[in-house]
């Protein structure tokens, strides 16, 4: 090759390089010390690497940068947090400037816009606190009112008993998969906390509800693709995803508000014990058209927050249970010590801390939320010594830091007893350092304000589970450990029968 020729080459190369490197920014970090990372291709980024377990490839990824790290996902850039002390140092340390959402495109259809999940300070306000503020206190309300718990007993063990029953009916056919219905029972949960009401499973109004649930959870772990890859819209595969995204946002909004207005005409709120009652019962004079738009905000905010996890954590219960039923034979051991024969209740969980610390360690080790709802920086901040500009989306991988072999011996074996120590007098006691190092629901500015509903829903449905069942693993497809990915990790292969004592 002649050198001119050879020079050309050259010269088209270098070209290419130093527009790759522009297009990554690599100059504008000069003087700056920026976390390592992923070389990301144009367009793309590193989206293609993170595959159909983004949580698995975060986890390994950390093995080889570190605890934080950097990616770009089409043109955003993001860091991803892998344990727990870096973590606590950026959503609490650093509540407000870690405690933003990016201005995506798809977070304008949730609420219509109003979403306090999907918002922040910068998009709403002195409103987003106000609100964040309020529904904390509602759901506190509903929990620590001695009155309204024991409506809530009353009502979540009705919820579970029918759950079971319809269990059985359906054991009597096949070997089945249960999350159908552990799903209507969750749902039924939420629509009780929301209205103070609970439906029927073949009622037609509730499984309309049901299918718009189902229909969001299809869709809705496309749309950080289609946020931060707009163009992928070009394809008809993820316009047809988009317009059904904004579909079921629409009629999930408009379901709840109908159940709004109409307890708005016809309930006492004297005596509020369901979400939309506590709101009415603090204003004075007519109930306004804007006020229901507000509560039905509300009441969206807390079904798009519990009606998928909760069933999917229950979903998770059941399959540890089927794979180790030394679990469930302790369990059951336990109940009966501590209270008998009677039906558990909310107020005995201080007497049965094997159970919660098998609720608390399905968390852990199912990592069901694998990764937070990602966050995004609010103004240029360090962390862990490194620069972190403003608008940096923020990963929180949740899988990372539950299997951090630092923090849990062992991380993958099953093991309730972690969660468990002796107090003063002997007694096996709910050991609240190691409750303080797992991580399902986030922390700090957007730590899941439903949290505690969703533990006594999961203490009392394991409970009575454990007292009143068997449960009959499916021969030819037992359970295991694997999961599917979605909005949550559910279990893949969970398949059973289930018998009610007689």
């Amino acid at each position: 090759m002649e050198i001119p020729a050879l020079f050309e080459v050259l010269a088209f190369f270098a070209t290419v390089v130093v527009l790759f490197m522009a297009y990554n920014n690599w100059f504008s970090t000069s003087g700056k010390r920026f976390p390592p990372g992923l070389f990301p291709w144009p367009v793309v980024g590193n989206a293609p690497l993170l595959g159909s377990e983004p949580h698995k490839t975060f986890h390994e990824l950390a093995k080889k940068y570190g605890p934080i790290y950097r990616i770009k996902l089409g043109s955003v850039k993001a860091i991803v947090l892998c344990d727990l002390k870096t973590v606590k140092e950026a959503l609490v340390k650093q509540r407000q400037t870690f405690g933003g959402r990016m201005k995506f495109y798809t977070y304008k259809y949730v609420n219509n816009g109003n979403s306090n999940t999907f918002n922040d300070v910068t998009t709403q306000g002195d409103l987003w606190k106000q609100n964040k503020l309020e529904m904390t206190r509602h759901l506190h309300n509903l929990s620590t009112s001695t009155t309204v718990r024991k409506k809530t007993n009353e009502f979540i063990t009705d919820d579970v008993l029918s759950m079971l029953k319809k269990l059985e009916v359906e054991s009597k056919i096949n070997f089945f998969n249960p999350e159908d219905t552990i799903r209507k029972a969750g749902a039924n949960t939420m629509c009780t906390i929301c209205f103070g009401k609970r439906y029927d499973y073949d009622d037609e109004e509730f499984c309309e509800l049901v299918r718009i649930l189902k229909v969001f959870g299809a869709v809705i772990s496309a749309g950080a693709m289609i946020d931060t890859m707009p163009w992928i819209t070009v394809f008809p595969k993820f316009r047809e995803i988009l317009k059904t995204y904004k579909e079921a946002m629409a009629s999930q909004y408009n379901w709840i508000y109908q159940r709004v207005e109409l307890l708005s005409s016809t309930q006492d709120f004297t005596e509020p014990t369901n979400v939309v009652t506590s709101m009415m019962s603090k204003v004075n004079g007519s109930v306004t058209p804007k006020l229901k738009e507000h509560i039905a905000t509300f009441c969206t905010e807390i079904f798009g927050a519990g009606q998928d996890t909760t069933p999917t954590a229950f979903s998770w219960v059941v399959n540890y249970l089927l794979l180790y039923p030394n679990v469930m034979k302790r369990m059951k051991s336990d109940i009966k010590e501590a209270i008998g024969d009677r039906l558990p209740t909310l107020f005995d969980r201080p007497k049965l801390p094997y159970i919660d610390a098998v609720i608390h360690e399905t968390f852990r080790h199912s990592s069901f939320i694998p990764s937070a709802i990602p966050h995004a920086t609010l103004e240029d901040t360090t962390l862990c010594g490194y620069h972190i500009p403003e608008g940096t989306m923020v990963f929180i991988n949740q899988y990372s830091v539950n299997r951090d072999p630092n923090i849990w011996p062992d991380p993958e074996k099953f093991d309730p007893m972690r969660f468990l120590c002796k107090d003063e007098s002997g007694e096996l006691t709910m050991n609240s350092e190691a409750v303080d190092k797992y991580l399902i629901f986030s922390m700090g500015l957007r730590k899941c304000p439903g949290l505690d509903h969703a533990k006594g829903w999961l203490f009392l449905a394991t409970a009575i589970l454990a007292q009143t069942c068997k449960l009959m693993p499916d021969p030819a497809h037992p359970p295991s450990l694997d999961a599917i990915s979605g909005l949550t990790l559910r279990p893949s292969c969970l398949r059973m029968k289930l018998r009610l004592n007689a």
